[in-house]
């Protein structure tokens, strides 16, 4: 017949669904593309104009954003090339519920101690690399440096400013009541909090996270907060974003080695562990303003065995293994064999996952994934690391 084997192209549909299948619902398309990992969407681009025009519109990016896991990173150094006397160092964001790593950043060189993460906030880390701060969204691989901290600064959060919409670097000198604050904004400049103006540049740099390791605070409701702190009855400091005062919030009924804050449910909440690691338990603040604290969760691990852990005062203590992590009903923690154990709820051990020939960690910072696009990341020079190799 004519016409049925000609040069006569078939019209192509501008619909995401006949894009896919021509079968399938256009919201069930759209639904599946919103789940999918950041890397996929990024290559998934390219199929048609009718996806790139889905995938570029900034409202799908927010929607992903907001759907995808909230995933812990873990970092992995590996020394594969002994004789060219380099490391391997990758940081890995580990899906609990089915144990798949995604890679987030790779750095090789001679000296890894030169790159640390400081913080997590909506998809972008806070890296400081060499003397500067820099900040970087592995979705993207998108960086910006936000300036170098002061002389003897410490790290102390990583936030996302309400009112302006700026990600903020919060920084410290001086220990104790002593201590002044200052900021550094993504795409701006700084300034001080507290009655110290930020020293001069003469001074000289020597920038290190002086917080307690495991320490990281958690943004919720415009506030920062803390561990509880043993130096102040085991109270919780917190730091009302938007006026920049600091105040007291009492702790949960107990007393614990480790005491980390996290976010669950959309609320504040700390995970209470002793030196024995044998009990884990989450209290939530049911409560914000009365401060009522309700244990939640206490979760036995007897997959560890516990004549294995090191002794906590010993000179040969490494404190990467005691670092722990609760998320979509699960447990993780890694072991002196460096093995990563993942439980349920009950207890029961559900994962093991080894690293050979590798020093395995949790980091106790999360990512969540995002394509949302940042006008400082624009607006910078060239300012890339090499911390997406091979990525």
């Amino acid at each position: 017949m004519a016409g049925t084997t000609g040069g006569r192209k078939r019209k192509r549909s501008g619909s995401i669904a006949a894009a896919a299948a021509g079968y399938i619902p256009e919201h069930l398309v759209q639904r599946i593309l919103l789940l999918l990992p950041s890397r996929s969407v990024l290559r998934f681009r390219a199929v048609c104009k009718a996806w790139r025009n889905f995938f570029s519109d900034p409202k799908f990016a927010l929607e992903h954003h907001r759907l995808q896991p909230d995933l812990p990173l873990v970092s992995i150094l590996r020394n594969d090339t002994k004789e060219l006397r380099t490391v391997d160092y990758c940081v890995k964001a580990l899906d609990l519920r089915t144990g798949d790593f995604r890679y987030v950043a790779r750095f090789t060189g001679a000296d890894t101690s030169c790159l640390t993460i400081h913080g997590s906030c909506d998809g972008l880390l806070l890296l400081s690399y060499e003397s500067s701060l820099y900040v970087c969204n592995p979705a993207t691989h998108q960086c910006t440096r936000i300036g170098t901290p002061s002389y003897s600064s410490y790290f102390v959060a990583f936030y996302r400013h309400d009112s302006t919409g700026e990600y903020r670097a919060l920084l410290c000198r001086g220990y104790g009541s002593d201590r002044n604050f200052y900021i550094l904004v993504a795409g701006s400049g700084g300034r001080t909090i507290g009655r110290l103006p930020i020293p001069s540049e003469e001074d000289g740099y020597n920038f290190r996270s002086a917080i307690p390791s495991g320490v990281v605070a958690v943004l919720l409701r415009g506030n920062l907060h803390w561990p509880p702190e043993p130096w102040y009855n085991h109270r919780i400091l917190v730091l009302n974003t938007a006026t920049e005062v600091f105040r007291w919030m009492d702790p949960p009924p107990v007393t614990r080695e480790h005491m980390p804050v996290i976010e669950m449910e959309g609320k504040l909440a700390i995970l209470s562990c002793g030196e024995d690691v044998t009990v884990v338990e989450l209290w939530l603040l049911e409560d914000y303003e009365k401060q009522v604290w309700v244990c939640k969760y206490q979760v036995e691990l007897s997959a560890l065995d516990i004549s294995t852990m090191p002794d906590l005062h010993s000179e040969y203590y490494y404190e990467g293994w005691l670092r722990f992590f609760m998320s979509e009903g699960r447990v993780a923690v890694v072991t002196p064999q460096q093995r990563l154990l993942v439980s349920d709820m009950n207890g029961n051990l559900q994962e093991r996952f080894r690293c050979y020939g590798s020093l395995l960690r949790i980091t106790q910072y999360t990512l969540k994934e995002s394509l949302v696009r940042h006008a400082f990341f624009n607006n910078s020079e060239d300012e890339s690391l090499p911390i997406f190799q091979g990525l």
